[in-house]
């Protein structure tokens, strides 16, 4: 049989595979109304625009380079399938990635990663994996809330509504959840070593209060503990 031949009946077989394993994805996904939010200031999404991610199955599939974006208000990721934007049913997934290789426009200096099922409060939302360290975890609790006032406009009523963002920072710790506020006094109370942590701090100026800075504490915390 032609080579041509034999490669363009793999390439089809290939394909076909793909878009089998994608419709396991696409189980129970529904349609997004794009009307939903109209009259409500700001934005419900993690990022400004969909982006780049890959997708990790409860079966540790991996879907790859998919258009998505996460609903923070809804606790769902949306991607755009055929040019149409899909809610996805989260139970099929537990896992998604959204690497800086694949999006340079977002000059991201670490993976952007979300999870669920991790914790008994994480069953059934993500939650950011800021820190995945092997004994000690940091954890971003980012939702978004629609607030809603009225204003009196010329003898009528209107309701001024805008979505609200709202966030909080976990440590995981041998399975406990501790509520943390980025602030260096208290996060260096709710880990041991805490005065050889100090210095180091102090020698490598880091600013503990950010997340990039907590990366470098806990991953460092981890070489002593």
């Amino acid at each position: 049989m032609n080579l041509k031949i034999i490669l363009l009946i793999l390439i089809i077989a290939s394909n076909a595979a793909l878009s089998q394993n994608l419709q396991v994805l696409l189980t129970n996904s529904k349609d997004i109304d794009p009307h939903r939010y109209e009259g409500v200031r700001g934005s419900p999404y993690f990022f400004n625009k969909f982006v780049k991610g890959n997708i990790i199955s409860n079966g540790a599939e991996t879907f790859t380079d998919m258009i998505l974006n996460y609903n923070a208000e809804s606790s769902e990721f949306e991607i755009i399938n055929e040019g149409k934007t899909v809610q996805l049913d989260k139970s099929i997934y537990m896992r998604v990635e959204i690497l800086p290789e694949g999006n340079p426009e977002l000059e991201l200096d670490f993976p952007i990663i979300f999870q669920r099922g991790f914790n008994m409060k994480w069953l059934k939302k993500f939650g950011q994996m800021v820190y995945e360290g092997t004994t000690i975890k940091l954890i971003r609790d980012y939702t978004v809330q629609i607030s809603s006032n009225e204003i009196q406009d010329v003898g009528k009523t209107l309701q001024n509504k805008r979505f609200v963002n709202l966030e909080e920072y976990f440590l995981l710790v041998e399975g406990e959840l501790i509520s943390i506020k980025l602030k260096k006094k208290k996060i260096l109370n709710e880990l041991e070593h805490s005065n050889q942590l100090e210095i180091y701090v102090k020698e490598n100026k880091i600013d503990i209060e950010t997340e990039s800075g907590l990366r470098k504490i806990l991953a460092y915390y981890e070489t002593i503990k």
